[in-house]
């Protein structure tokens, strides 16, 4: 499968849309021109006969994998892993491990962190710039919360909004993820924070 390609390696989507058979797309030229027709089943196929489609960025930079992680695409994301895809690939959209939290699947997190995630575990993504771990605090995903410290995450990242995953997880009110990151001795910035953590009690 021959896609077109920018200096910088990542896909030359406008020179793509020009070439391709629209009426003979195949998954991955339909997911590249469009992102949104993301057939799962045909993609895994097109993968393991042509590996090389594991690493290809779009011109935002995000990758397959991560896409891939961000919609819970296991098998998927084993396969481009297998297939040689970049884990710590930096992308403001989402890296794949900001991607797997995003899917709220523990499983592929686990996964990516056993692979080896290391530069991206505390990359900023999105136009809040927070963490893996600050959007698990956010959501109240516990168990992803717990990988991704015990992986080595900063539990005192502070994002774009001046809030750390304790107050994200204090503001929406996750109390399970409060008392995991007390416990670890995580810090504050926000008032309300306190004065939640004053009504648990947590202090005594």
């Amino acid at each position: 499968m021959k896609i077109p390609l920018l200096d910088d390696g990542r896909v030359d989507i406008k020179t793509l849309r020009d070439q391709v058979d629209w009426n003979n797309l195949s998954a991955f030229e339909s997911m590249l021109v469009t992102l949104l027709d993301y057939n799962w089943e045909r993609l895994y196929g097109e993968i393991k006969e042509h590996p090389e489609l594991a690493n290809l960025a779009w011109e935002d930079d995000r990758t397959l994998l991560g896409i891939a992680a961000h919609d819970g695409q296991f098998e998927i994301v084993k396969l481009l892993v297998e297939s040689g895809a970049d884990i710590n690939h930096l992308c403001r959209c989402y890296t794949p491990i900001y991607g797997a939290v995003c899917s709220g699947n523990p499983e592929i997190v686990r996964y990516l962190i056993q692979r080896g995630v290391t530069k991206s575990l505390n990359y900023k993504c999105e136009w809040k710039e927070n963490t893996p771990l600050q959007r698990a605090a956010y959501e109240g995903l516990i168990e992803i919360a717990r990988l991704l410290i015990e992986a080595g995450a900063d539990i005192n990242s502070i994002n774009s909004k001046g809030r750390t995953p304790l107050d994200l997880a204090a503001l929406r009110r996750r109390i399970e993820v409060v008392l995991l990151l007390v416990q670890h001795h995580a810090r504050h910035q926000q008032p309300e924070t306190t004065e939640y953590i004053e009504e648990l009690r947590l202090d005594e």
